[in-house]
Formats: structure tokens, sequence, C-alpha cells
């Protein structure tokens, strides 16, 4: 089904899909908030890429109420270069709701990795001090792969009933093609023993409260055989609780089904080409589960 509309003075459609509907009472949760994800704004001095994602913090801001949309994700290559890091905090600093970095692997390709942390470090502050059971993994730290500190951002908070996990997969060491795919950096301090410790007793939980979100998607193609042996081994156990790992990086928008790991994967597409894409996630907090609905935005 799909919408149309206009929200002071921006063209826009959205496409609901997966609505979320409770099968024991046939209703939904009263009161709902909804989370936003901006993917691949790429803020590095281009004008027009600036003015697509004023536009969609805009729009977030002017439909925040309405929708409840309460959190904002940004799912890395935000920024980067000598104007993209602070200009692109700058940008998205105008949102009301809270609001939430990711890192991406373009500013790991540029070697400011260094740069992201100083950057965001004043909003992760922020978050620290006003989401619940804010974890923020310590870094940088050694990775004895290639033998370097690396600056991983990963982070954990619970929210409406939900723990939210943000995961660094973006490959440190190595440039070019080889890292556009995924590192799950299994090491002391890592990203991949970070989400196992987030995950320690999510039997005891409401059924699909966890979300995952990162840059890179946590899939095949992204990730290695052997890792996605390693994840699929480790999350499917534990599928009925992680509802989906959101993700951007892809530069498209669809949904899949990881079966074997028990969980969605959800890309979406980036602000910056082509078309204009938010998705906006509405969350029911049910009474023994978990529910979304899921509405993709196209700005014009």
């Amino acid at each position: 089904m799909k919408k149309w509309g206009w929200v002071g003075g921006v063209a826009w459609f959205s496409t609901g899909c997966h609505p979320a509907v409770d099968t024991e009472s046939g209703s939904l949760t009263d009161n709902p908030f909804s989370f936003a994800i901006i993917a691949d704004p790429h803020i590095a001095g281009q004008a027009e890429h600036e003015t697509r994602l004023k536009t969609a913090v805009q729009w977030i801001n002017e439909n925040a109420e309405d929708r409840a949309i309460e959190l904002v994700f940004v799912l890395g290559d935000i920024g980067w270069g000598d104007d993209g890091l602070p200009t692109s905090y700058e940008l998205l600093s105008e949102l009301n709701p809270f609001w939430v970095p990711v890192i991406g692997d373009n500013v790991v390709i540029s070697e400011q990795g260094d740069a992201f942390a100083t950057t965001f470090a004043p909003q992760y502050a922020r978050l620290s001090q006003s989401l619940d059971s804010w974890t923020h993994a310590d870094s940088p730290v050694w990775d004895p792969n290639y033998e370097l500190d690396v600056h991983l951002q990963n982070f954990r908070f619970e929210y409406g009933g939900v723990q939210f996990i943000g995961l660094d997969w973006n490959i440190r060491g190595i440039g070019g093609l080889a890292a556009e795919f995924a590192d799950l950096h299994d090491f002391n301090g890592g990203s991949w023993p970070f989400l196992l410790e987030s995950l320690n007793g999510i039997e005891q939980r409401k059924s699909e409260s966890v979300v995952l979100l990162s840059h890179i998607p946590l899939m095949a193609g992204a990730l290695d055989v052997n890792e996605v042996e390693t994840v699929n081994g480790a999350l499917s156990p534990v599928g009925d609780w992680i509802d989906s790992a959101y993700a951007g990086h892809m530069h498209v928008t669809y949904d899949l089904t990881n079966k074997p790991g028990g969980y969605e994967v959800r890309v979406t597409d980036a602000t910056w080409d082509d078309d204009n894409f938010i998705r906006v996630v509405e969350v029911h907090d049910e009474a023994n589960t978990v529910l979304y609905q899921q509405d993709l935005v196209r700005l014009e």
C-alpha cells in the first residue's frame, strides 16, 4: 500500500509493509513509539548531499510528534574529510529526537576513525545521560590481526522494551575493494565479543525485543563463509529474541530473512543519491513480544 502526501513542501510517499498484529488480542498497544533510520548521507564537501540530509532532518522533525519518532539512527558513511565530519555533526544536531551515529567504512578507509570518535563523542556523552543502560565499548583497542589500535564503535541501550545494539563491522588495516566487506573483529575488545556479551540472558526478554544496527549488513556476501557459520551458529539459538539487523552501505533498500540466523536483514537506501529514503519503524511493546511495523518514506 502506498501513501502519498506533502509535508512542509516536501513530496513523499511511504510503503507500509509487515504490519504488526497482536495475534492474542487482535489489537496493538495504544502508545507505540517509532525510530527512524537514515543511511549513508555521504557528507564530504558536496552541497547537494548536505541539502538531502537537511531534507531528511526536516521531515523527521516535522513528523516526529505525529508519528512518535523518538530515536533516529544514522547508519554509517555519515561524513569524512576535513569538513565532512564537523558538517555532518552540525546538520544532525538539528534533529529533535535522540539521534545515534553509527560508524561506516568510508571514514575508516579515509583513516579518520579517531576523528569520528572525537567528533561524535559529545553526542555519545549526551546519549549516555539520556538512554537507559547505555554502554559504549572502550576504544581504541588492539587488533592482533593487523597489529594496530582501532577505534571500534560498539554500543547498546534499552528503550521502550527493546535492546538496541550498535555494531562496528568495518574492516581496519586494509583499503580498496576489500574494505567494503565486513569483519567480525573477533578478538578481545572487538565487536563480536561485544555482541555476545550483549546477548547474555536474552532468553529472559520478550520475544523479538532485540534490534541490531550496523553500517555493513550482517549477512552472507558481506561476511565470508567462516564468518557466516560463526554468526548463524551463535544467533540461531536465540533467533526468537532478535527481530532484525538494520544496515545501510548497499545504496538500495531491501528486506530479507536470514533463516539460519533467525533474524531479518533490513537495508535502507542512501540519502545522497537517487531516491532519498527514510525508514520509519513503529514499535509495539506487547505482553509477550515486541512487534514492528515498517514504513519506507521517499522524499523528493
